[in-house]
């Protein structure tokens, strides 16, 4: 011990001279002994010594010669962590192993091996390792934690989920721990067991806005956007990352005096463009077109710098019909901002507006020369021919983008089914398409839907069409518009208290997302359906109700007549 001190404190002594030899000489002559503590003890400073000079290989070595000499796993183990620093991963592997049957009894070597296991994507030898690990060091939350990591790794969520609990059952004040668990259980889409594994997370670390958010994320997917600005509020925090997830929420349910209230909130916390503009996109869903240009007026830096604020400007421009000034903003948007081709198309609809639809078609083409993979204004221009009534030159230019190697080629087989089935009456074109759509991307609901849909409500194959609905509802779970085309399969088939559940779960969520344009056939289906099960008087009263929105409909017209 007397040797190791001297050596320690020559080294010390000379460690800020740049002569780093003479502290090697001095820690030579300082070990004289040829027995083996005093030659771990030498060779053990000496690896330090070339450590502090940067020389690692020759530390190695030094490492090396006193390992088989060593009877404590602390010097291993350090030797071990210095080939991790260096990332010699195959050194350190071969190093754990030996490691492992020198000192069996040390629990970080497994760890550790196990890790190196991991990182290499061998999962099931990681699992291997670990399970023979836990069998021998009981109730062990390190390896039941990386036990349970291993096996989320090879998809084995349940025995993934099983080791993960009994470590958070050990590590109760493991916020990292329960956060991941949160994860999973979200991923997997079991909303409960994400919300319980979430909130003692926040028990751990209350206010954490990570886990804040995360739990108001799980209620905002589920469009239950009370409950998420509930959870925000909750946190009396002033944080304009959770202002602005208020505001988010406020406007998605159409509560736009709120949500601007907390972008304002946001924007005097941190200054930040973004929540200016998000202003003005509130107002321009309001059509608060003068408001968007006193922002203009008011907050001119941002105005100037930002293309976004300048879209929304141009398209506030547009709202009060004056298509000059909004032609001049779009304008000014840079050619390499996200939104120029969006601004393109804007303006293009500027010039239609201004009758000019010569310029505004050429306006199109000639973009679509240099960006003739943007499939947004192939969309233009077809709506333009559409505005026109012209339904076979609005085909034809979907046709022509299918053409070319865009991304979204099942969309566009689906507009194009749309206007075969909602224009030209063409039903078997139609399904042709929307067949097309679904090879060209099997989990594109909107086709699935709509598919499923035309079959029920043409009485071509109901059952088929329930499937396809159904098939449509597991990839968007809970919409409301294809809950009503499920709600409609089931009245087709007379299954009438089915079609009344689904039904009223589509009419509660359009009401809740203030969806008000779209209640209109949802209503006129439920109206149908209280008819057949002898609901006379609430039947009449929502036919009622839908001719007050909707003077013109024959349908609502004829159950209050056959109702009489």
């Amino acid at each position: 011990m007397i040797k190791v001190i001297v050596v320690v404190l020559s080294m010390l002594l000379f460690a800020c001279s740049a002569d780093h030899k003479v502290a090697q000489k001095i820690a030579v002559k300082s070990v004289i002994d040829s027995d083996r503590e005093s030659f771990v003890d030498y060779h053990y400073m000496m690896a330090y010594i070339y450590l502090y000079d940067k020389q690692t290989d020759m530390a190695l070595k030094e490492y090396k010669k006193i390992l088989p000499f060593i009877n404590s796993p602390i010097i291993y183990n350090e030797y071990i962590d210095f080939l991790a620093y260096l990332k010699r991963y195959d050194d350190m592997a071969s190093a754990l192993d030996d490691a492992i049957k020198r000192f069996p009894d040390y629990e970080k070597f497994y760890l550790k091996r196990a890790t190196i296991f991991i990182l290499r994507g061998k999962y099931k030898d990681a699992i291997g390792l670990l399970k023979r690990a836990n069998n021998k060091f009981k109730n062990s939350g390190e390896l039941l934690k990386t036990l349970g990591f291993a096996y989320v790794k090879i998809g084995d969520y349940e025995n993934g989920l099983k080791y993960l609990q009994s470590a958070a059952d050990i590590f109760k004040n493991d916020d990292h721990l329960y956060f991941y668990i949160a994860n999973i259980y979200n991923d997997l889409g079991l909303d409960n067991e994400a919300i319980k594994s979430i909130k003692e997370a926040i028990r751990i670390k209350p206010n954490f806005i990570t886990y804040i958010m995360f739990l108001g994320n799980i209620y905002e997917d589920n469009s239950e956007f009370r409950k998420a600005i509930s959870i925000y509020l909750g946190t009396g925090i002033k944080s304009s990352i959770l202002y602005s997830a208020i505001a988010n929420d406020y406007f998605r349910l159409g509560q736009y005096y709120q949500s601007v209230k907390y972008y304002k909130k946001a924007y005097s916390i941190s200054h930040k463009s973004i929540y200016i503009e998000k202003i003005a996109f509130v107002y321009l869903k309001q059509k608060r077109c003068h408001d968007i240009i006193y922002l203009n007026d008011k907050y001119k830096d941002i105005a100037k710098n930002s293309d976004r604020f300048k879209y929304i400007l141009g398209s506030a421009y547009m709202c009060l019909k004056n298509y000059i000034s909004a032609i001049g903003e779009f304008e000014k948007i840079n050619k390499t901002s996200k939104i120029y081709v969006d601004a393109i198309s804007k303006k293009a609809f500027c010039y239609y507006y201004l009758g000019d639809k010569e310029t505004a078609v050429n306006t199109l083409k000639s973009a679509l020369k240099s960006n003739s993979l943007v499939e947004s204004l192939y969309l233009s221009l077809s709506t333009l021919y559409d505005a026109e009534k012209k339904w076979d030159k609005e085909i034809a230019v979907l046709k022509d983008a299918l053409k070319k190697k865009v991304k979204n080629r099942s969309d566009l087989y689906f507009y194009i089914a749309d206007i075969y089935y909602e224009k030209k009456k063409m039903i078997k074109e139609s399904i042709y398409y929307l067949k097309k759509a679904i090879s060209s991307d099997s989990k594109n609901a909107n086709a699935l839907n709509y598919l499923g849909y035309l079959y029920i409500d043409n009485n071509i194959n109901i059952a088929k069409g329930i499937k396809l609905v159904k098939r449509a509802l597991t990839i968007e779970k809970g919409n409301p518009y294809y809950l009503d085309s499920l709600g409609w399969g089931y009245f087709k088939l007379g299954k009438y208290k089915e079609a009344e559940k689904y039904v009223l779960l589509s009419l509660n969520k359009l009401n809740k997302l203030n969806r008000k344009n779209d209640i209109y056939v949802v209503k006129l289906h439920l109206a149908q359906i209280y008819e057949k099960i002898g609901k006379k008087k609430m039947a009449i009263k929502i036919a009622k109700d839908i001719l007050k929105s909707q003077p013109d409909s024959e349908k609502a017209k004829a159950i209050i007549e056959r109702l009489k």
